[in-house]
């Protein structure tokens, strides 16, 4: 990458996932380096392994995979049934009314203001 000064170059590094073809990790360097790559692998693969693992409220309490692969959609469904029985089983033991888990269509990194969806 080009900078505003003659003769220095920062280098991008990226690790594309071949699969879904999503960029899984990247960094910015002023060196190119086989260290700098192998730190930036290293990180990216133990950051993905805790994705993996991590279940998220904003998609319905599943991993980022299981949200991307489409497993969530069964995933989802089964929770509410099992939810939905212990709800009618024990009313009292509820605070308020059934809330299902919802499986949003659409779900946002850093959702933008409303502002913006007014404009356009």
């Amino acid at each position: 990458m080009k900078t505003n000064v003659a003769g220095i170059y920062y280098y991008l590094y990226t690790i594309i996932d071949l699969w879904s073809r999503k960029i899984v990790g990247w960094c910015i360097s002023d060196i190119e380096s086989y260290t700098v790559s192998e730190q930036l692998f290293t990180l990216t693969m133990n950051r993905l392994n805790l994705k993996s693992v991590h279940l998220h409220s904003a998609i319905g309490y599943v991993t980022p995979e299981q949200r991307y692969t489409g497993e969530a959609v069964s995933i989802i469904a089964k929770r509410n049934a099992v939810k939905k029985a212990a709800f009618e089983a024990k009313r009292v033991r509820w605070s308020k009314q059934f809330t299902p888990l919802k499986n949003p269509e659409v779900v946002y990194l850093n959702k933008l203001p409303d502002v913006y969806a007014k404009v356009s």
